[in-house]
């Protein structure tokens, strides 16, 4: 376990970070939460960004997360975003385009659908790249 290269280390360490964030999230600020969506999904701020506080907390969280997990494959040798990734990726900006309509969520939803469409993505294409390199 000694020999783990730094980067596996700081990305495993920062999806526990962001994992304890999430929760600290949910715990301390559930009822923050609750009334955020109390009314409505769709920009249920309606316009009072004060109260998207909760939700940029845990899209923080969220982001905190992948950045860790690409770090972890990549220092693995693997391919940084599977199709995994990719999807939680498109699920978090699909809730932020919900959530906050007038903000640029809208224009990650197409970079993550294409990375999930993206060979590097695909288990097969990733089976198929290590079966070529292997003698």
């Amino acid at each position: 376990m000694t020999n783990m290269q730094p980067q596996k280390w700081a990305g495993l360490g920062l999806m526990a970070l962001s994992l304890l964030h999430t929760t600290a999230l949910c715990v301390g600020g559930a009822e923050a939460i609750l009334q955020l969506f109390a009314e409505r999904w769709f920009d249920p701020a309606g316009g009072d960004h004060a109260r998207l506080a909760p939700f940029w907390a845990f899209e923080f969280g969220g982001l905190l997360f992948i950045v860790g997990w690409m770090m972890s494959r990549s220092a693995q040798g693997k391919p940084p975003v599977s199709r995994a990734l990719a999807c939680t990726l498109l699920g978090l900006v699909v809730l932020g385009a919900v959530v906050v309509p007038v903000g640029g969520f809208w224009l990650a939803i197409p970079l993550a659908a294409w990375l999930l469409l993206t060979p590097g993505a695909r288990p097969s294409a990733t089976r198929a790249t290590r079966n070529a390199e292997t003698p």
